[in-house]
């Protein structure tokens, strides 16, 4: 079983959501890959501190681009070295103001980035970096402001977003790892563009195959000791995942399989996991024990991946044109996807009986 992560610092995924659909994808993953910019934010603190002051002003100009009427910091920093190449300012006046200025700005740039790294550390992202050190994991750099860049070390997100991968990783059907803002009633999407939930339908579907505890309170030391214990498990999971997943040229036959074999193999590992040590210390450390979130598993439009990315900011402008090149035949074809939410789903009872779109369907709130 091979999953792909593609997500960003700079998107719109909520920093915990990415950390627990990290944790899920790797615990449950034989091949774990990560695409984006994310690994270069588990040492943001460290290597921030040796950018130039240029950088510092450009970065704090960047974080607060959004306040109204602001006179961007970095204009007022070539204004005042203007004045001082005019003569404007006597020498001791200068070094004044500039002594003045840099350390405003060196404040400032502390507080914003004792705010990120804070924030990325509270969520559980940078508790992950250990899983660059296992065998499961392998990563694509992807520009987040230059995606289609074509340079050693990069990777174009138009060839990920169609599986164009590493000619190892193209050798193992691959699985999309997504996120709850699928869900969101500010993805603008019509109501039969939405996958079904729990039935099959042609344009796509989804099963939650179990509720789960929080998973962003486990360290990779925890996640690797359940990958050991479980191990036969996970197995029997990734396996019938491949199976699933071999299937998308053929619907039909991959929901009655993901109905019967791969709801199965989930419900006795998830039993499985929830007895283990691990999970029973977290639960009674926990003020709340209830499961936190949910795992879907189904297929979904390609043309819909394309959107979802598109949505949380992760495609830009070059990668939507590549897109939209794409044949309409072929972007109606159903690609696997793992969804990891952040609360249960809750499932109306009707949608056993009849076809509902999704969004009228879940709920997350």
């Amino acid at each position: 079983m091979q999953t792909l992560f593609i997500g960003f610092i700079n998107d719109t995924v909520d920093y915990a959501m990415k950390a627990i659909a990290i944790r899920i994808a790797y615990l449950l993953s034989a091949r774990f890959r990560l695409a984006g910019n994310i690994p270069t934010y588990y040492t943001l603190g460290e290597d921030m501190l040796t950018i130039s002051f240029e950088q510092k002003i450009k970065f704090i100009d960047n974080k607060m681009k959004a306040e109204p009427d602001r006179i961007p910091l970095y204009d007022r920093y070539r204004d005042f070295k203007k004045m001082n190449k005019k003569h404007k300012l006597s020498h001791k006046e200068y070094i004044v103001a500039q002594k003045k200025f840099e350390k405003s700005v060196e404040e400032m740039f502390s507080i914003i980035l004792d705010g990120i790294t804070t924030t990325i550390e509270m969520a559980g992202l940078t508790d992950l970096e250990p899983i660059e050190d296992t065998r499961a994991y392998s990563e694509y750099f992807v520009s987040y402001s230059n995606p289609e860049k074509e340079a050693d070390g990069c990777s174009k997100l138009s060839e990920l977003l169609t599986l164009n991968l590493d000619e190892d990783d193209n050798e193992h059907p691959t699985v999309f790892v997504l996120t709850d803002l699928l869900f969101s009633s500010g993805f603008d999407l019509c109501d039969d563009e939405m996958p079904a939930m729990n039935i099959f339908s042609h344009k796509g579907f989804l099963q939650e195959l179990n509720t789960c505890p929080d998973y962003n309170v486990l360290s990779v030391a925890d996640l690797n000791t359940l990958r050991f214990e479980m191990k036969e498990g996970i197995e029997n999971f990734q396996i019938a995942v491949n199976t699933f997943t071999a299937l998308h040229a053929n619907p039909v036959e991959a929901f009655n399989y993901l109905q019967n074999d791969v709801i199965a193999a989930a419900k006795n590992l998830a039993a499985d996991i929830n007895n283990t040590p691990i999970i029973n210390y977290y639960r009674n450390k926990a003020s709340d024990s209830n499961d936190a979130g949910s795992i879907l598993l189904g297929m979904i439009p390609q043309s819909l991946l394309f959107k979802y990315f598109e949505f949380i900011k992760v495609s830009l402008q070059d990668t939507i044109e590549i897109m939209r090149q794409i044949p309409e035949a072929e972007s109606r074809k159903l690609v696997p996807v793992l969804i990891a939410t952040l609360k249960p789903v809750t499932v109306a009872e009707e949608t056993t009986a009849q076809q509902l779109p999704l969004r009228k369907t879940l709920s997350i709130d």
